[in-house]
């Protein structure tokens, strides 16, 4: 087989080894960041308005027509990248809306499926909703109150009216999915009567001992629950209650059952306060400690509260001793440390050194420098060019000339001065030419507004010649 680096992003997709989650945009933008501008660049040829399963599943398998539905002639649409092209867009297609009505019992254990998780099918508001004979139905079948709505589908589904009883005499549980179904006994009597012991089939006969048994098993809570050691080992279970005579008859049965097997006499204490220390479970045992005042006094530290101040002053004589200074902001060298170490240890966008990009604007500008063929800088292409503290989206070095990508949030009013300021900084100080886009205008018509950016920086190029 295999390694799931060495195969490419179209084969992890295609042999189905990517989950759902890695195939969401915001997934893809951050673990296959090429991948995702070529999908962008892809999809503009195609249609910018299917979904973001659809683009994948058209950049994969290079499609660059959608299909069409046979029934109504509607554009499908990718729910599964495994199925493909399935869904009709239409909610009034006949593909989408199946009559249920006429369906036997075995067709509806299949539109349930009930050999797997049915999901969203099995939920009360969504068959009260789309199909409300069904959903009546269901609930005529069973007149019982006390039970949940999979209950009743799995009682109509199989022809019951009351869910079946135990020996008893209890009504039996029913487990979440219909797959499962009832539980073969209540949860009184389901350690005892769930398993029936044979001498040759013991599975105790594997262990040494008692003990042996139940450490390596204390995980499954039946093995050490006392209705199952009372019935299966009777002499061990009157030994456990007699020895626990000794020390508490008010212990929890756990911890009778752990007293026990590690032959535990005494309760023990704790070590810096000497009183008796609480049952934390049967991994951990006992606490060695009361509370957490114990354990800070055992080891010789006290609380950050109550010696904040004492912290302070420690770390101002050492700045002193070391830099002649009482706060690490005075002094640039430690500044310049303090910047190389985060930046190794988390990168350069943690301090914000490098700003945050949209991927959509990079797909265009590229596109725009093919028509103009000029190099235009930007995040992918050399980095953002900087300016003292702005960036600039896109730069084209020879003449000048700044692309600025204005998003939804660039309409706000405080957004809106802080665009106004940046500006007017670029052109007295820089002599920069600057032209601003609209996202949301550009993604309505991006063919005439490619064509419009191109004639002002063609305009741009001849002022300045």
């Amino acid at each position: 087989m295999e390694n799931e680096d060495e195969l490419s992003f179209k084969e992890l997709v295609l042999n189905f080894k990517l989950k759902r989650n890695r195939l969401k945009e915001y997934s893809i933008r951050k673990f296959f960041p090429i991948e995702y501008i070529n999908i962008l660049n892809y999809s503009i040829n195609v249609n910018s308005k299917i979904t973001w399963l659809g683009k994948v599943y058209n950049y994969v398998n290079n499609l660059k027509e959608i299909p069409k539905c046979n029934i109504c002639g509607n554009n499908l649409t990718v729910k599964y990248i495994q199925k493909g092209y399935s869904k009709c867009i239409s909610a009034s297609c006949p593909k989408n809306n199946i009559n249920i009505d006429n369906f036997t019992k075995t067709e509806l254990k299949e539109w349930f499926n009930v050999d797997n998780k049915c999901g969203y099918k099995s939920t009360e508001k969504y068959l009260s909703k789309h199909y409300p004979k069904l959903y009546q139905k269901i609930l005529n079948n069973s007149n019982e109150n006390n039970i949940n709505f999979l209950t009743k589908i799995y009682l109509y589904l199989f022809d019951m009216t009351e869910s079946p009883r135990c020996k008893c005499g209890v009504k039996c549980k029913f487990i979440r999915h219909l797959k499962n179904g009832f539980h073969k006994c209540c949860h009184k009597c389901s350690p005892l009567n769930s398993r029936e012991f044979n001498a040759k089939n013991d599975p105790r006969l594997k262990y040494n001992s008692f003990s042996d048994f139940i450490i390596k098993n204390y995980k499954n809570g039946m093995t050490s629950n006392e209705c199952y050691i009372k019935k299966s080992n009777p002499i061990e279970y009157e030994e456990i209650i007699s020895y626990s005579l000794n020390l508490n008859n008010n212990f929890s049965w756990r911890q009778k059952l752990y007293n026990y097997i590690y032959k535990i006499e005494k309760v023990p204490i704790c070590l810096s306060c000497k009183n008796t220390v609480k049952y934390n479970n049967f991994m951990c045992g006992y606490r060695k400690f009361c509370s957490h005042e114990c354990l800070s006094r055992y080891n010789g530290i006290k609380f950050m509260r109550n010696n904040f101040e004492a912290f302070k002053l420690k770390a101002k004589v050492t700045l002193l001793k070391k830099y002649s200074v009482e706060y690490p902001s005075q002094n640039k060298e430690i500044m310049k440390r303090i910047l190389n170490t985060t930046i190794e240890r988390y990168g350069e966008i943690y301090k914000k050194h490098i700003p945050s990009y949209n991927p959509n604007s990079i797909a265009f500008l590229d596109q725009i420098s093919e028509r103009l063929g000029l190099p235009i800088q930007h995040a992918l292409n050399g980095g953002e060019k900087k300016f003292v503290r702005y960036w600039a989206d896109g730069y084209i070095e020879p003449y000048n000339i700044c692309i600025e990508w204005d998003e939804r949030y660039h309409k706000s009013k405080k957004q809106i001065d802080s665009d106004n300021i940046r500006e007017t900084y670029l052109k007295e100080k820089h002599n920069c030419h600057i032209i601003r886009v609209n996202e949301q205008e550009f993604l309505k018509d991006i063919d005439n507004q490619i064509n419009i950016i191109v004639d002002k920086i063609k305009n741009i190029i001849n002022n300045c010649t």
